[in-house]
């Protein structure tokens, strides 16, 4: 019997198998529906990613929590479904929603336009491929660790010292975890005591045409500003 992906002996490691963990969420986001987040954990945890090292352990992986609380917004702890999209024509397009109008949201270490329902659905627009490679795992990451913390506290109570004894975390990464939810650790906490995390997600549109055509609307008013500062020519440096 062949050996699976990234098991000792099936020669799926490193390149390889991050390969596979992106063909894979690829292949089922261009499906024409929403798929399930539980449905990427197994090449998740087979790619050994260095930003969650500890993601098939029992134990909560307090740096990948951490990194993922502080690149998503803080409404992802009580929604359960996440829409990407390339523009708010594709939205309303394709799901007849003015995404334009549903309260902007933020990531405290991303910028990246979100936008949430007030309900269970947060959308977020995407400028290239390289959005959807950091979102996916990303979104996996925070869903893997809602869950151990999940199991970790069903006995426990949610007082700081119990909890973060439940968690495995230092008091250095519990403060942080308390510093990047503010007036919502309490409430976190509990709601990730009472449910386990359940994410959908869904790709609309997601063509390098589109991105290429948000490239161009996105450059047009530069060129233009250029043009009217007679520096067309000069040269441009973009520093990321």
């Amino acid at each position: 019997m062949e050996a699976p992906p990234g098991s000792p002996s099936s020669g799926w490691s490193g390149k390889h198998a991050v390969e596979l963990y992106v063909r894979t969420y690829t292949t089922m986001l261009q499906s024409s529906g929403d798929i399930k987040v539980e449905s990427l954990v197994q090449a998740h945890l087979l790619m050994g990613s260095v930003l969650h090292p500890q993601a098939a352990e029992p134990q909560t992986d307090m740096g990948a929590l951490l990194y993922a609380v502080r690149r998503l917004p803080e409404a992802i702890n009580h929604c359960r479904r996440v829409i990407m999209g390339q523009s708010p024509q594709g939205f309303k397009a394709v799901l007849g929603e003015d995404i334009m109008g549903w309260q902007a949201v933020k990531a405290p270490a991303r910028r990246r336009r979100w936008y949430h329902d007030g309900k269970n659905t947060l959308a977020v627009l995407i400028a290239s491929a390289s959005d959807i490679d950091d979102l996916v795992p990303t979104l996996v990451a925070f869903q893997i660790e809602w869950n151990k913390l999940h199991r970790l506290l069903q006995d426990v109570g949610l007082s700081a010292d119990e909890a973060r004894h439940a968690a495995g975390a230092t008091q250095d990464d519990w403060r942080r975890l308390h510093d990047a939810w503010g007036d919502a650790f309490d409430a976190n906490l509990a709601a990730i005591k009472r449910e386990e995390c359940r994410i959908v997600l869904r790709l609309i549109g997601g063509s390098h045409l589109g991105f290429a055509r948000n490239a161009s609307r996105w450059w047009l008013p530069i060129a233009a500003a250029m043009e009217d500062l007679g520096a067309r020519d000069a040269p441009i440096y973009f520093v990321s």
